[in-house]
């Protein structure tokens, strides 16, 4: 159950944030609020808890291994299309649609995904262009 100082931390918690809409300094409010909420241990709008586990996940003397996952293709792509017949990936190992592993893939050959239909800098360029070209407009406009 709940402690009976959690529920009057609450209720405090409650009454400071009341106390703003009748003119109360905010910054003293939220004073109030974070000592109260943290002296309680409760969650408000100035303060938030966060969980930490005290359980080790990896033995500092076990070592780190690696391995290779198998990835999807976005919805729609097919895998021959994207990659040809030089990257072929093992039977059984990986799906149809999932992309070369280390393991499957031995080919030393870079594959090269295709990236946005536009580049940045080109799109960067244009947008200063428009904003000189709408602020010479605008020195016209006011010149008249």
């Amino acid at each position: 159950g709940t402690d009976i100082g959690a529920l009057w931390g609450r209720a405090r918690i409650a009454d400071l944030m009341a106390a703003t809409h009748r003119g109360a300094d905010l910054d003293s409010v939220r004073r109030a609020v974070t000592a109260t909420a943290l002296r309680h241990r409760l969650v408000s709008r100035y303060t938030s808890l966060i969980a930490v586990e005290k359980k080790v996940a990896r033995p500092v003397d076990e070592p780190l291994f690696s391995r290779d996952i198998a990835r999807n293709l976005p919805d729609g792509w097919v895998y021959d299309k994207v990659f040809g017949a030089r990257l072929k990936p093992a039977a059984g190992l990986l799906k149809k649609a999932s992309l070369p592993t280390a393991q499957t893939a031995r080919a030393p050959v870079a594959v090269r995904l295709p990236t946005g239909a536009t580049s940045g800098p080109i799109q960067i360029l244009a947008g200063i262009a428009a904003l000189l070209a709408a602020a010479g407009l605008l020195t016209a406009w006011r010149r008249r």
